[in-house]
Formats: structure tokens, sequence, C-alpha cells
């Protein structure tokens, strides 16, 4: 067979030079949960613990994973932290604190700290303090460049990368229909957070109370991490 030389990203370099120099005592099976229901999940979940939803309809469309990373309780509910692109109407990505169960809209979802094995993670309020100071910083969207996998993994472990669309990268593939599901997917639309066949007037009402529960949160959130 003919030899492909492939030359790698430059974000591939620095990963091979972390990749495999943390021995983390545990299995990756132990980091790993089963796919879970949220209210199944959330007893197994620690602050800073990698959390993904699967491919399917709302974020992160049918062929890509949303990544986010658990932020913890506020008034007795949980929230994550991510990157995404919550209503039609915003015209830019943002990172903010959101209710996991209304990203999950339903679907199953699971703690996914699989890189720990090869990868130390920082302690957890460096991982959180890192998430709020990139949340108050902001940062541009990029499929390629910074998505909601390089996020969670810059504040975790101290390295941007995401495994989801390197190897499109490298291999020199075409990522136009990936790009197009997620741009056309990575949001919290109003069909799910309103809830099905509801009117638009109660569809309206929730949008209000997500965005102000989502206030809430982000200021106990960024009291509690940005020091």
């Amino acid at each position: 067979a003919e030899k492909i030389d492939v030359i790698p990203d430059p974000r591939m370099r620095i990963r091979s030079r972390l990749w495999g120099q943390h021995k983390s005592k545990m299995s990756s099976r132990d980091l790993v949960t089963p796919w879970l229901s949220v209210n199944k999940l959330i007893p197994l979940l620690q602050q800073g613990d990698r959390i993904v939803f699967g491919p399917g309809e709302g974020i992160g469309g049918v062929f890509a994973r949303h990544w986010a990373l658990y932020a913890g309780m506020h008034n007795g509910v949980p929230y994550l932290i991510h990157l995404y692109k919550w209503d039609g109407q915003q015209q830019d990505y943002e990172i903010l604190y959101d209710k996991v169960a209304d990203v999950a809209a339903g679907r199953l979802v699971r703690r996914d700290n699989s890189m720990d094995v090869r990868m130390k993670p920082f302690q957890v309020d460096r991982i959180m303090h890192e998430a709020e100071k990139t949340r108050k910083e902001g940062r541009a969207y990029d499929l390629l460049q910074y998505n909601c996998e390089h996020f969670v993994n810059g504040c975790r472990y101290g390295v941007e990368i995401s495994e989801q669309v390197e190897p499109a990268q490298v291999l020199g593939k075409s990522v136009n229909v990936l790009q197009s599901s997620i741009s056309t997917n990575f949001r919290i639309s109003l069909s799910f957070s309103s809830g099905g066949g509801s009117s638009n007037s109660s569809g309206s009402r929730r949008q209000k109370q997500m965005v102000e529960d989502r206030m809430a949160a982000t200021d106990a959130f960024a009291l509690k991490f940005g020091g």
C-alpha cells in the first residue's frame, strides 16, 4: 500500500508531548459512566467533571457530541458551564452557565474523564477558576480551533484540544458537513426549552425564566469561582 505522509496540526505536537506522561491510578472505566438520565448521573458528579451529551437533535447536532463542565448546585439545581449558541437570535457563541436538565432536554448524558488516564487534571478549584476566567474574558468560537471540547479540556487540563475534530484536520478530510450540523444545531432551541405542544406564550415565559435563572446562577458561580 502507498505510504501517506501526514503533517499533524501544531496542537497535536503539543498534545504528543503531554500525552502519556501522566499515569492515573484509575482506569478509564472508572472515569467514564454509562449513558444515564440526568437524575441518575448528578449524584456521581463532582465539580469540574467533563460531561458529554451524545449526538442527536438539539445541541451538537447529529454528527457531534456536546461537551461541558459540571459546575455544581445552585438553589438545589445542578448546573454546567459550556460554550454554545443558545438561540436563533444570538449571533455569537458564548460561555455561560445552564441547568444540566435544560441542555439534556431528556437525552442521556455521561461523565467522561477518560483523558485523566493520560493527562493530569488541575485541582477542582483551578478548573472552575479557569472556566470562570475564560467566561469573563470571552473567547471567539471556531469549529476547528475553539469549540465546546476545546473549552472543556483547556479548563481541566490546560491544553485546548478537541478529539472530535482533530482526525478531520490530520487526515485533511472535509468538515463542511460537521460544521453545518454544529452551526445549525449548536443551540438551546425554543422547541425543546419550551416543551412540545406548548403555546408561543408558554414558550416565551419558559425562555424568560431560563434567562433569569441563568443570570442568578452566573452571579453566584462568578462570586464562588472568580476569586
